[in-house]
């Protein structure tokens, strides 16, 4: 009788603990490991890492799919604030109509390197560029016919200078280049 007491004793906490195994291995597949990939892409948000496109569990009807769903949703909230925000920086610092940098970002630049220029040694050689008779293309093709102008004459320039170069649209048919080394004026005189 104690014998068999004993086993059935044994046999039942047997099963309780393959019901708790089994718990446990319900609990770390259907939960812990869907939080932990969430939290997983709000670290990678939180240090603006590139997340994987994916939330874990999002097409999950429970609450773990409403938390991915909810975590989606922010993320993709966060990504089109960063873009709106380089957006703003890229209108900031340059020209709509050309695409260069603008006067702000020219006075930036050539404000760096004069105060770089003592020194490196470098010189820096600054172009003042402004288109001739540019009111006639105007009064002759429209502003369309101005605009495709100056978009001409920023391609023109940008293909005539180096990559360390700056070509700037200060504004209206003005444009600016900043130059830094080479063998000046003798660079500048190439140019």
């Amino acid at each position: 009788d104690l014998a068999t007491n004993l086993d059935r004793a044994l046999i039942g906490a047997i099963a309780a603990l393959g019901v708790l195994l089994g718990c446990m291995v319900w609990l770390r597949r259907r939960v812990i490991r869907p939080i932990v990939a969430i939290a997983e892409r709000v670290r990678q948000l939180s240090h603006g890492e590139e997340a994987a496109p994916d939330v874990p569990g999002a097409a999950r009807s429970d609450e773990v799919g409403d938390l991915a769903r909810g975590i989606a949703d922010y993320r993709g909230a966060v990504e089109e604030r960063r873009r709106a925000e380089r957006r703003v920086e890229f209108l900031a610092h340059h020209d709509m109509l050309t695409g260069l940098p603008n006067r702000l970002l020219f006075e930036e630049r050539l404000t760096q390197e004069l105060l770089r220029a003592p020194r490196t040694g470098e010189r820096v050689a600054v172009f003042a560029i402004d288109l001739d008779d540019f009111k006639s293309i105007n009064d002759r093709f429209g502003h369309a016919g101005g605009d495709e102008a100056l978009r001409t004459a920023a391609q023109l320039l940008s293909g005539c200078v180096r990559a360390s170069d700056m070509v700037a649209r200060l504004g209206g048919d003005e444009f600016a280049i900043v130059q830094v080394g080479g063998e000046q004026p003798a660079t500048a005189e190439l140019l």
